[in-house]
Parts: C-alpha cells; structure tokens; sequence
C-alpha cells in the first residue's frame, strides 16, 4: 500500500503515514491517508479542523496498547498523541494533596517516575493500575480504565479533577468533576482527550505483594472476599489473578520481570498478585502474617 503525503498549508501536522502508526497490540493492521503528530491542544484542534473540512475519519492514538483494535485505523486520518507527554501543572493544596495536569500523551511509567521525584521523600501514588506501564494517560480516561486495584481505591473519577478534551470540529472543552461521565470512557468517538488533571494523594509508606500459586480466578476471589473482612493489620489494596499463558510468558522473561524463581507451580499455573499496605512497618509484617493464615487455609 502506497501511503502519500496529503497536500495541505499544515506540513508539520498532516504526514505521510508509516507501518508503525497503522497497527496496535491487538496484532491488526489497518490503513489510512495521513498521519498527525501534535504537540499541543492548539495543533490538535487544528488537525481536527482541517480533518473535519477534508470530511476525513479521524482514529485517535495513545499509547497503541490496546487488544481490541481501537487504534487501527480504517482510512482517513491517524491523530496520534504520543509527542503531548509533558506536565502542565502541579499544585499542591492546603490538604497534602496534589492537583497534577498532564498531557494526555504522557504514558503511566512516566508519570509514575514523576511523581517519585515531587514529593521531596513522600512520592504521590495514582493508584490506577491498568497493568501496562505505556499506557498513556489520556488512553486510561478515553477507556475508563480502572484495574486491579479499583476493589480498594475506586474508579477512575475519584482521582479526576478535570479533563481538557476536543469535539471531532476542533473545539476544545473543560469537564470539571461534576461533568466527568460526558466524557470518561468516550473512547474518541465524540472528544478527544487532550489534557488530564489529577488530584491524587501520597503514596503508601509501607506496601508488599505476595505472589501465590492458584487453581482459578474463583479462588482468587473467594480470597480477596475474605481477606477484606478478616485482615487485623493492613490494607488489601490489590489482587490480580494471572492465567497460564501469561505466567508462563511472564517467567520465560526471566530476570527482567523479577519472576525468574517462581516455583514450577508458579510457571505452569495460575496465580494472583496480592499486594497490602499499611502504615507502618510492625503493621504490615501483621498484616502479611494474617494474610498468610488465610492462604494456608
């Protein structure tokens, strides 16, 4: 397929497309006329005016770490924001929270080594946790992603403040708290997510995980069940259940995961990622030895 520079007054926002902006994780690979790279919320709104007069589709892209093929485009114009990944703003409030604006380009590991360096030894924690460190931010609003750690923590709009978003003619608007459910898990059809600001909290002081080898999913949640009503010390802030394939694929990878000494249970079967917090360090040694009672039952 023959891919051609689109002629237009904007060069530095309308280019030729290559191979790599025409697949995402879910292994499809689509097609499209010309590709846009903005850097801001002005180019952005730009790109979709102009897409708009050209009466082109647009597919919107973050990260591309999607298995659903919402990244693969099916002709028109690739708007991929990978190139909007600064900070905005960071303000602190009178609470010890932390009011955080960040393009939607930015991806999770980012801004998680971000927020390790505001905190002047307190880093602040988003406790969203789609288990994919290049997931972008603006990706997680556009999904309404939440993760394993939602049972505790709670969904996406408990750490939304405010979110800067686009309509598909290039006008940009403001969703305050209040107004988050117009455009949370959007996905692109009608906003573009261009901005997001974060009101987030200081990370837990004290946090393990276990990694334990499980039958099923069914167990997993039986436990956590359980675990919520049982634990005497510490919190219970996440349990995510691995099926085969990926523990699998997850010990092939060795020392780069940090699985290399799982068990051969570990590495055929399924298992969950249990992870607890505390306030202190004698809290959470009681709250493993707690959890561990449970397990062993």
């Amino acid at each position: 397929m023959e891919n051609k520079q689109i002629d237009t007054e904007t060069p530095m926002l309308f280019q030729e497309i290559s191979e790599g902006y025409l697949a995402d994780e879910s292994g499809g690979l689509g097609w499209a006329a010309g590709l846009c790279l903005p850097r801001s919320a002005q180019e952005a709104c730009r790109g979709l005016r102009e897409a708009q007069n050209r009466k082109m589709p647009v597919t919107i892209q973050g990260g591309k770490t999607g298995i659903c093929g919402g990244a693969v485009p099916e002709g028109g114009l690739v708007m991929n924001l990978s190139r909007m990944d600064q900070l905005v703003k960071a303000q602190w409030q009178e609470s010890g929270m932390l009011l955080i604006c960040v393009q939607a380009g930015m991806t999770l590991s980012a801004l998680t080594q971000m927020l390790d360096s505001l905190g002047e030894g307190e880093p602040y924690f988003f406790p969203i946790n789609p288990t994919e460190g290049e997931a972008t931010i603006g990706g997680i609003a556009a999904c309404h992603t939440e993760g394993s750690r939602a049972a505790y923590y709670g969904p996406l709009e408990n750490w939304v403040e405010e979110i800067e978003a686009a309509d598909l003619s290039g006008e940009l608007h403001r969703f305050p708290r209040e107004e988050l459910a117009s455009v949370l898990g959007d996905e692109g059809e009608h906003y573009v997510i261009l901005s997001v600001t974060l009101c987030l909290e200081k990370a837990p002081r004290n946090t393990a995980a276990l990694l334990c080898p499980f039958g099923s999913a069914g167990e997993i949640a039986a436990i956590a069940q359980q675990a919520s009503s049982r634990l005497q010390a510490g919190r219970l802030t996440m349990a995510e259940w691995i099926g085969r394939d990926a523990a699998r694929l997850l010990a092939e990878c060795g020392k780069e995961t940090g699985l290399a000494g799982l068990p051969r249970s570990a590495k055929t079967g399924a298992y969950a990622l249990l992870e607890l917090t505390a306030d202190s360090e004698e809290e959470l040694m009681d709250g493993l030895e707690n959890l561990l009672g449970l397990l062993e039952e």
